[in-house]
């Protein structure tokens, strides 16, 4: 089974939990060529990690160091200056081993199982999940359902400050993930098929009934996220538009009509004058020349659209370029706080020293 090369990891973002213990838990997004997800793991996981791909590479050292453990039970799980520096520590931790020159600890199963990296298949093999990988990959899913949602709802809140460029921002961050969605729930569904195959099927059938139901709820909420994620933002300036001319309206209708007259013409619709053009048609080329008219006002009408489309598009890959060059500079900023954390290191070691 060939694993899909992992291009980038980020941990930016953690929160407490209460099961089975209060603990933080720590959120990674994993990004590969062509798709990306995320995992969720505690300190002690990090920590398991470390201790197994030094067993697996007994031959080499570990070039990677975790943050110091810090217990929380005698600090606020509010401390977000701690949180933040341990977070930083164990992306570098993580980092440190992707884009090591050495690929023995990348290697590992152990590394594949911790990052959940899914197989590359081509079209004639299929990645089968166990019985219990089925149902841990499931509440993968739910997790990256709650998190497109998340996504979609910082999208409108984005528009309605008027913040244009973060709302077209996470309009694309959410498609990137409905697409992972989308490609996980069809493995889900063909692994699920294979448990309930062969002489031996590990799955009764109330059991593959009760997955079976999982999954339909699964696709139901993807078919409605991916409603939501098509809704464009120009619906709601359309709805503003509609909504202004509403009001409008009504001033109109209940505007009180002066007597005395004016010269003014603004705002009143114009007699209908002949023209050259009309002068000499009688109704039936009248008729002609209208829906002539109107063909051709269709047509511009047409072009215009199909301007818009094009200017829409544009807008669009900027939106995804403008999320790229928001990542790269994420990680930056990661770096220069890890590089912070590392200074800061030296300096109390060098004070110890003098």
């Amino acid at each position: 089974m060939v694993l899909e090369k992992v291009e980038s990891i980020l941990i930016e973002r953690s929160e407490l939990r209460t099961i089975p213990s209060s603990h933080i838990s720590y959120r990674l997004t994993v990004r590969a060529a062509v798709r990306s997800w995320t995992v969720w793991h505690r300190y002690s996981e990090f920590v398991q990690l470390s201790n197994d791909l030094k067993r697996a590479v007994p031959s080499k050292t570990f070039p990677c160091q975790l943050p110091p453990k810090t217990s929380f039970t005698c600090i606020s799980y509010d401390d977000e200056a701690l949180i933040h520096q341990r977070r930083v520590g164990l992306q570098a931790f993580l980092r440190e081993i992707l884009l090591n020159k050495d690929e023995s600890w990348r290697s590992t199963k152990e590394w594949a199982q911790f990052l959940q990296i899914p197989s590359n298949r081509t079209n004639n093999q299929n990645e089968e999940y166990s019985s219990k990988g089925w149902l841990s990959q499931h509440s993968v899913l739910q997790e990256l359902v709650r998190d497109i949602r998340s996504t979609l709802i910082k999208r409108e809140a984005a528009f309605s400050k008027g913040d244009q460029s973060l709302a077209h921002h996470l309009a694309a961050q959410a498609r990137r993930q409905l697409v992972g969605l989308n490609t996980q729930l069809t493995q889900l569904d063909i692994s699920l098929a294979a448990l309930a195959k062969g002489p031996n099927p590990s799955l009764s059938e109330g059991e593959l009934l009760r997955r079976r139901n999982l999954l339909s709820h699964l696709e139901n909420e993807k078919h409605a996220l991916m409603q939501l994620a098509q809704k464009n933002v120009s619906d709601h300036s359309s709805s503003r538009a509609v909504g202004a001319a509403t009001e409008s309206d009504r001033s109109e209708l209940f505007r009180v009509t002066s007597p005395i007259h004016s010269n003014r013409v603004f705002g009143r619709k114009p007699d209908p004058k002949e023209t050259a053009e009309t002068r000499q048609l009688d109704n039936a080329d009248l008729l002609q020349l209208q829906k002539d008219k109107m063909v051709e006002q269709d047509d511009y009408v047409g072009q215009f659209i199909s301007i818009l489309q094009k200017q829409r598009n544009m807008g669009d890959q900027i939106g995804e370029e403008l999320d790229y060059h928001n990542q790269l500079l994420n990680e930056f900023s990661m770096d220069v706080d890890n590089t912070e954390a590392n200074i800061s290191k030296v300096n109390e070691m060098t004070k110890k020293i003098r």
